[in-house]
C-alpha cells in the first residue's frame, strides 16, 4: 500500500511540476484530478445526505505543495510523509483547497467521520499503518454533493491513470 501511495504522490508531483509552466488554472486542475484519487466515498446508510468522502491517508508534504505551490518539506523527508500543521495553517490549507471550485467544499475530517469509515471497513490509514487514524497530521473530508462535483470536474478535465482503489 505504501508503494502505491508513493507512486500516486510521485505522479501528483510530476503533474504539478509539469503544469508549472502553464497557467494557474491548469495547475489547479491537475492537482484536483490527482487529489481525487485519495478520497473514499463513505456510504453511511441509504440516505445520500449522510454520505461523505474522506481522505484515506493524511495530508502529505506533496499534497501541500500541490495545492499551495510552496515546498515546506524538511530536508531528508519524503513528499509522502505526513505534514503536521497548526490550526491556523490547517484553515489556510482548507481555504486553498476550497478555492478550486465554489461548489466543492473541503473540511478537516472529524474523528466521528474517520471512525465511521473505519467501522465500515474502509482502509483509512496513517503513518502508523493500515486501519489506523492516529496521526501527527490530519485528513480532509467533504460532503456527498462536493464529492459528486469533484468527480464531475475530474471527468471533465481527465484522469491521471489511476486504476481504482480509494475512489468510490
Amino acid at each position: 500500500m505504501k508503494k502505491r501511495l508513493f507512486i500516486m504522490t510521485a505522479l501528483l508531483v510530476a503533474i504539478v511540476m509539469g503544469a508549472t509552466a502553464q497557467n494557474m488554472s491548469s495547475q489547479r486542475r491537475a492537482q484536483l484530478v490527482a487529489s481525487s484519487t485519495k478520497f473514499a466515498l463513505i456510504k453511511d446508510g441509504k440516505n445520500k445526505k449522510n454520505w461523505f468522502a474522506v481522505m484515506y491517508f493524511p495530508v502529505s508534504y506533496g499534497d501541500y505543495y500541490g495545492v499551495t505551490g510552496k515546498n515546506k518539506r524538511p530536508r531528508n523527508s519524503s513528499i509522502t510523509d505526513v505534514m503536521a500543521m497548526g490550526d491556523t495553517d490547517k484553515r489556510k490549507f482548507v481555504q486553498a483547497c476550497n478555492s478550486f471550485d465554489n461548489r466543492m467544499k473541503f473540511h478537516v475530517a472529524t474523528t466521528s467521520e474517520l471512525y465511521k469509515a473505519l467501522n465500515k471497513r474502509y482502509n483509512i490509514q496513517s503513518e502508523n499503518g493500515p486501519y489506523s487514524i492516529a496521526t501527527k497530521g490530519f485528513y480532509l473530508a467533504m460532503d456527498y454533493n462536493s464529492y459528486k462535483r469533484m468527480k464531475a470536474l475530474v471527468k471533465k478535465y481527465g484522469r491521471t491513470g489511476h486504476s481504482g482503489g480509494a475512489v468510490g
